[in-house]
């Protein structure tokens, strides 16, 4: 049974929030990890933030609550839940001046072919962020991508438990008609082996009340 790892980062402290960030981890060759390592995987994520933190707006709050969903990659159930690991808070640099409306960086994950055929694609909003982190004419700054890519970079290498894409299983409620081709996939995971940052920021719209 083939087995993925999924740390929550919550981002807290800005107009439209609190948001979250999902991170997905595969153990070698898609086995069980200790406590130890899925522990060194979330303080590597932690890192992350820590070196880009001056890219955030200011009062932004990245917090790990200590726990590690352990899920079944096929059907994403959930199989286990560890807890009482080292959880942490990074708090954006002081006196950063902040996007309009929630500005974020989308990073980009892409494996490998998964056994000769397709790549799987994922990432994260990083952000909200500064508007240092931002061109004056709408895109990404090459300075911030720069910086993000390096750090997550040092999630892909590591003993232990690397950074991952998860696509998820699709079970459709209304089975395929006759002749039509099957609409039911198991989750298929692979290991991050390249990032990027899109050239253009996302903007988080309001949510209703």
């Amino acid at each position: 049974m083939s087995v993925i790892y999924r740390v929550r980062v919550e981002l807290s402290g800005w107009n439209g929030g609190p948001g979250v960030n999902t991170f997905f981890g595969l153990g070698f060759e898609e086995g069980d990890a200790n406590e130890a390592s899925l522990n060194n995987f979330a303080q590597g994520i932690k890192a992350v933030y820590q070196s880009c933190s001056d890219l955030l707006s200011s009062d932004v709050l990245c917090t790990w609550d200590g726990t590690v969903d352990k899920l079944n990659i096929a059907d994403a159930a959930l199989m286990d839940r560890t807890g009482g690991l080292d959880e942490w808070t990074v708090v954006a640099s002081a006196g950063n001046s902040a996007e309009s409306r929630a500005t974020q960086l989308k990073m980009q994950f892409k494996t490998d072919r998964l056994r000769g055929r397709r790549f799987l694609q994922g990432g994260i909003f990083f952000g909200p962020v500064r508007s240092e982190a931002v061109t004056y004419g709408g895109d990404t700054a090459p300075s911030a991508a720069g910086r993000l890519i390096s750090a997550f970079d040092g999630l892909l290498d590591v003993i232990g438990v690397n950074l991952a894409v998860y696509g998820q299983p699709t079970r459709p409620e209304t089975p395929p008609g006759p002749g039509d081709p099957p609409n039911n996939r198991d989750g298929v995971a692979g290991y991050v082996q390249n990032v990027g940052v899109m050239r253009v920021p996302a903007v988080l719209r309001r949510r209703r009340d």
